[in-house]
């Protein structure tokens, strides 16, 4: 497969292939690390591409409600990790009976009352988990691509993105750059005309939501922090031996 930042799917419009950025070391490499939207409704020749694009692992960062409203299986040979990497159990089903109001009232509790502060919040409130999806992602790069999702593709993928590219010293501007083209993709997304004008908002992806997180990844030192929670410098090292290329 040619080296494209969007992927083509008919049922998924925000699946990347997080290659293509300088880091530390020389770039981040094509075809081993990909984040997405829920991949719930891809058809047998859409898992063929995911199989022709190597994905061996398959990561899902939804929370238990989201997972039962929308689920999916993955072939035999791609490995399915069902993790959580919130403890709020936020559900945008535009089916269910909740309000407007209603719901946005747990995107609110869901995301801090903001999404900057949601951010920061992932990190902070349960390093465990990032600790734990990082393991992941680095056994998973021995085996073969992996593809990590939550529901929209933009904001449980964009932090855990940001930690990675961090982690792998790859520029500001660029992790910034790549969370914010999530507002263009959105758009084309089905739940975003479905859910209530009030909940859009957290569709979007502004840059200053990416830079506001960052500032605050480099003053608290969110690596450092990651390290007092168990994250070990031999997953560091790991990572950095699969995604980055000469």
């Amino acid at each position: 497969m040619k080296n494209m930042k969007r992927i083509p799917f008919e049922h998924l419009c925000n699946c990347r292939d997080l290659g293509g950025y300088a880091c530390e070391g020389g770039m981040i490499g094509w075809h081993k690390l990909y984040r997405a939207e829920a991949p719930c409704d891809l058809t047998g020749k859409e898992w063929e591409q995911m199989r022709r694009m190597e994905v061996r692992t398959m990561i899902d960062l939804r929370s238990p409600m989201e997972q039962k409203s929308a689920p999916y299986e993955t072939p035999e040979e791609i490995r399915k990790v069902s993790y959580p990497l919130q403890q709020y159990d936020l559900q945008l089903d535009a089916k269910n009976n909740l309000s407007g109001e209603e719901l946005a009232e747990l995107a609110k509790a869901s995301f801090g009352k903001s999404l900057s502060v949601g951010y920061v919040k992932m990190i902070t409130d349960a390093p465990e988990r990032i600790v734990y999806l990082l393991e992941t992602i680095a056994d998973g790069l021995s085996k073969g691509a992996v593809l990590y999702h939550c529901s929209a593709g933009k904001d449980r993928t964009g932090v855990l993105s940001a930690m990675i590219y961090l982690l792998c010293g790859v520029d500001f501007m660029d992790i910034v750059a790549d969370y914010q083209v999530s507002s263009a993709y959105q758009e084309r997304n089905p739940l975003y005309g479905m859910i209530p004008e009030e909940l859009r908002c957290y569709m979007s992806a502004p840059p200053e939501t990416m830079e506001g997180f960052l500032k605050k990844a480099e003053k608290e030192n969110y690596v450092g922090f990651l390290m007092e929670h168990g994250l070990t410098e031999e997953t560091v090292a790991a990572l950095k031996r699969n995604l980055i290329v000469s």
